[in-house]
């Protein structure tokens, strides 16, 4: 449980949590306080002002190392107290800044007891833990929530799954049930991906859905695989990590396909021209699924936003693994169908496509010159 490392990455994404795509206020414009004022606290602060002060911090950027640095230390203290203050002056008043105060004050306290609990937290310090994410949990679903307390909520919940999954199936249903038939578009769709996000966290015991087309054009429904073990993966030809673990696969492939071992690979690229050359000079042997546009339609259902995601099914057509990649693919196989066949000469890495969103972005970067 790596909870000290999950911490570093939660400071960053928590305390700017309002730079989500969900959240639509912009801080307001307040005039630049000196150099080095600019984490001291209004003078005769108000309510107001405070804010007006965090949210200023918040939408801060560094202009170099140096300033990076230099808010890791400040930034966090100077939001806390100032949060503070803004809940002195409030009085207990359930108000929208006093709502705004509370959520980084609790934010603060999952991340200090979260520091506090280190690489390998005892029983007391994984005790707290909980009760930190559950009072926060508790903030996040009151019906006052705001798009900040849904951007949070999402946030919070991929924090959770990263620490205990199955705290998080049920985190993530919670939360689903909440937000996805709220009137708000924005609130509702992040509803949806956190029952699509709890529907994947979910799938380890249980059969999985996915239908699609071959590249050959042929329909294709996982439930004809009954009977193998079959490896499930998500991929795209321009990305990094899926190309560098083919190899593996196919090692994996070669060495256990005639003991039942099957994979279907389903691509999510858009330019089906570049996947048709890709598998051809790869000479990939397995099953490839391609819909229109690389839109399969489980990429949705199960909340599929990162590449690779892969899933191993049992004979049973039951999903034993949410993480079969690399090292643990191979433990994997080897406890479920033995020692695989001799492998004369092992594959290698096929090369890689470019990202087609880098590409799009060097073509503008050309024609402004």
């Amino acid at each position: 449980m790596k909870l000290s490392s999950v911490a570093v990455a939660a400071t960053f994404v928590f305390t700017l949590v309002c730079a989500s795509a969900l959240c639509v206020e912009e801080p307001p414009k307040t005039p630049d306080a000196p150099k080095d004022d600019q984490y001291k606290l209004p003078d005769n602060p108000t309510v107001k002002s405070l804010v007006a002060f965090c949210k200023k911090l918040e939408g801060k950027e560094p202009q170099s190392q140096a300033e990076a640095d230099e808010m890791q230390t400040k930034v966090k203290p100077a939001l806390k107290k100032a949060c503070e203050q803004i809940l002195a002056l409030e009085k207990g008043n359930p108000t929208d800044d006093s709502r705004y105060a509370n959520r980084f004050l609790l934010i603060f306290k999952l991340q200090e007891v979260m520091e506090k609990g280190g690489e390998n937290p005892t029983p007391e310090a994984k005790k707290e833990l909980l009760a930190a994410t559950d009072e926060l949990k508790k903030f996040l679903s009151d019906p006052k929530f705001t798009l900040e307390d849904v951007a949070l909520a999402v946030q919070l919940g991929d924090l959770i799954s990263e620490v205990d999954e199955a705290k998080a199936v049920d985190y993530f249903k919670t939360f689903a049930k909440l937000y996805e038939n709220n009137a708000d578009p924005k609130v509702a769709e992040a509803g949806k991906r956190m029952a699509a996000t709890s529907r994947r966290l979910g799938l380890v015991g249980n059969e999985m859905v996915l239908k699609g087309t071959t590249v050959e054009g042929k329909p294709f429904d996982i439930s004809s695989l009954k009977g193998k073990v079959v490896l499930v993966d998500f991929w795209a030809t321009w990305c990094h990590w899926c190309v560098k673990e083919i190899p593996n696969v196919k090692k994996n492939y070669l060495g256990y396909h005639n003991k039942g071992f099957e994979v279907v690979a389903v691509s999510a690229d858009q330019d089906r021209a570049a996947l048709d050359e890709f598998l051809g000079k790869s000479k990939i042997p397995w099953i490839n699924l391609h819909d229109k546009d690389g839109e399969n339609a489980a990429l949705e259902y199960y909340g599929i936003t990162g590449f690779p995601t892969t899933f191993l099914i049992g004979k049973d057509g039951k999903v034993v693994s949410l993480k079969a990649r690399g090292p643990e693919l191979d433990k994997q196989l080897k406890d479920i169908l033995g020692e695989p066949d001799a492998i004369k000469d092992l594959p290698e890495a096929p090369a890689e496509k470019e990202n087609p969103l880098n590409a799009t972005i060097k073509e503008a970067i050309k024609e402004e010159k």
